[in-house]
């Protein structure tokens, strides 16, 4: 989402009166624009697909609270992140849980909580996990992540083949048996999660195709049925200039044609189907602020050194997997006490207050207009993988603020 369609929700004038009313730096996340991005992709989607949020995305307790109101479940990837969950509201039989790591306390409350799917990613952890359901009186609810053999997606964060997620393909039988054999266990579907960040959707279609095909062939070689399969999530947005959105309308219409597939008519009518968007839902609704303290030319360069920096918002500084560290949406806002901006014609580096050279939120900024102190710097699509992503506890600085923007039927903020 682009500066204007943001201000849109939130009037440039009216942000900058909330910024100078409260300390920076700050996140501000709309929940207006949240809920439309969960109505979006429902209508989507539309039938037999259901939703769940991959908490990783931003696990703050208020948009927990706001997807359990909207309807969604729950993945999870940590006992905090469960435990967040549950206390937002979100059911334990909508929450699913995956990642290579799982501690055997993490197994045991996953368990003890009986949530709808304890998704294991390696042999090992299947023996181990088969090893603490029994000593519960219920069936655990336990399910297979797949480290598919297609490898196809095209995506920004690649999650499949030689990764340390999920069980290979090739182990997949074998490992559905013993589930199948255990007296302990409901077996609750398979996973798939295999890359991030995903614009094409060409790209995703292929993904759940390929994921629907496995399926298949795994309910051949072991004859079992599968209750649930979870195409996991990697819907992406654009963050820079060069990005187009994901076309929403090619993935509604292949979607629809999966759907209509003769080969595909059993699992589209007994089993239970769904997505775990994160980014995709929250990323647009958020803006990162910043203040500028100072302002000095070095060799040339012109830098404003602001109150933030990469341990609030590493994605800014080129973190989670960037290759090339580039420039987010950004915009300069003068705050009230300053007098209206001289025209001005000269590219910023925007520096966070950290003593690392890693620390630069934005370099070769093109400015129309002078940079004071005081005045605030906004970054957008800052909703997702912001400030539980980063390296928050480096130095010591105090933590920014996020705060969740709601508003009644006339508009006024609470």
């Amino acid at each position: 989402m682009n500066a204007k369609t943001f201000y849109q929700w939130f009037p440039q004038a009216q942000l900058i009166t909330y910024c100078s009313q409260h300390k920076t730096p700050l996140y501000l996340l709309l929940a207006d624009i949240i809920k439309q991005q969960i109505t979006v992709l429902r209508q989507t989607l539309a039938s037999p697909w259901d939703l769940y949020y991959a908490v990783k995305a931003n696990p703050n307790p208020e948009i927990l609270a706001l997807m359990a109101k909207q309807g969604l479940g729950a993945d999870v990837a940590s006992d905090g992140e469960l435990n967040a969950a549950l206390a937002a509201g979100i059911t334990a039989k909508r929450i699913s849980f995956s990642g290579p790591g799982k501690t055997d306390a993490e197994l045991r409350l996953a368990m003890q909580q009986n949530i709808g799917a304890l998704n294991l990613e390696s042999l090992e952890e299947l023996e181990q996990a088969l090893s603490i359901a029994t000593e519960f009186p219920h069936r655990s609810r336990l399910g297979l992540r797949i480290n598919p053999e297609n490898k196809g997606i095209r995506s920004s964060l690649k999650m499949a083949g030689a990764t340390p997620f999920g069980i290979s393909e090739t182990d997949a039988p074998e490992a559905l048996r013993r589930l199948a054999n255990s007296p302990h266990i409901e077996f609750a579907g398979l996973h798939v999660h295999a890359g991030s960040q995903v614009l094409e959707a060409d790209s995703i279609l292929a993904n759940i195709q390929a994921i629907l095909d496995l399926a298949l062939r795994l309910q051949q070689q072991t004859g079992l049925s599968i209750p649930r399969i979870n195409c996991g999530g990697g819907l992406g947005i654009p963050y820079f200039p060069n990005q187009t959105n994901l076309n929403l309308e090619i993935l509604a219409s292949g979607l629809r044609d999966l759907k209509q597939n003769q080969a595909y008519q059993d699992l589209f009518k007994n089993t239970e189907l769904l997505l775990e968007p994160g980014r995709f839902l929250v990323a647009e609704s958020g803006i990162y602020v910043t203040r500028v303290l100072y302002r000095k030319t070095v060799a040339d360069k012109h830098f404003a050194i602001v109150d933030g920096g990469m341990h609030h918002n590493y994605l800014l500084a080129g973190g989670m997997g960037q290759i090339i560290r580039r420039n987010f949406e950004m915009t300069i806002l003068s705050a009230p006490e300053n007098s209206a901006p001289k025209p001005a014609d000269f590219n910023l580096e925007v520096a966070g207050c950290l003593c690392t050279p890693q620390d630069v939120l934005a370099s070769s900024f093109p400015c129309n207009q002078e940079v004071r102190r005081g005045d605030f710097i906004v970054f957008f699509n800052c909703g997702a993988y912001g400030l539980s992503a980063s390296p928050t506890g480096f130095l010591s600085h105090s933590q920014a603020v996020e705060k969740i923007i709601n508003r009644d039927d006339n508009g006024k903020i609470f």
